[in-house]
């Protein structure tokens, strides 16, 4: 049976669909600099792109039954974090470099945007969710 769209939910798996759309959209406008700027901020911006998806995939790939693991999970998404924080300075780079459309420049942020506050939600229920197992490495 279908949802209407107006009923349906964000999905828990969104913040992967959202990584992977960004990647992508950020390899379309690198690839459209001029292609001498490649070594100065083009590349670095590709692979920033490349690793955050990378490293959220890395750590959805884990599910913890130990502290330890749980650690990784959330090492994983905080690097991720950051790099979107990175991200979002070469993106304000490039703006100031090269002549980008606003309305690109606007829709790339607010991914880069979305991806951070679904992380940091991810981080939140990660939180919750294996409370017992940091609970449990405490205790030892």
């Amino acid at each position: 049976m279908s949802v209407l769209k107006s009923n349906r939910g964000q999905s828990k798996m969104q913040f992967l669909e959202t990584a992977r759309e960004l990647t992508e959209f950020t390899k379309t406008q690198c690839v459209k600099l001029p292609k001498r700027y490649t070594f100065f901020g083009v590349q670095r911006t590709w692979e920033c792109a490349d690793n955050i998806f990378a490293n959220i995939k890395r750590g959805n790939s884990i599910y913890p039954t130990n502290p330890h693991e749980a650690q990784m999970r959330r090492d994983y998404f905080l690097i991720a974090l950051a790099d979107l924080h990175v991200l979002a300075a070469y993106i304000d780079d490039i703006k100031r470099r090269f002549p980008i459309k606003d309305t690109v420049i606007g829709q790339w942020v607010e991914m880069v945007t979305t991806e951070q506050k679904l992380l940091k939600s991810i981080l939140e229920k990660d939180k919750e969710r294996y409370s017992k197992l940091w609970s449990e490495q405490n205790n030892i």
